[in-house]
């Protein structure tokens, strides 16, 4: 599957779960937000999840 293909999975598999919960990613626009980003092998642990910090930005993190 090429990134094309996974963003378009993505984005139904986040439409979905926004529609669920009733919550949206949102970005202000600057600088280029809000973007997605390849994940690596690397950050696909059990540990790794998404967070959001004091002003609300969402990111990958990898719980330590």
């Amino acid at each position: 599957m090429d990134r094309e293909q996974r963003e378009k999975q993505f984005i139904l598999g986040l439409e979905k779960l926004s529609r669920e919960t009733k919550l949206k990613i949102f970005g202000c626009g600057c600088c280029g937000s809000p973007c997605l980003e390849d994940l690596e092998e690397s950050e696909l642990t059990e540990n790794a999840g998404y967070s959001y910090g004091y002003n609300g930005e969402l990111s990958w993190i990898i719980k330590k």
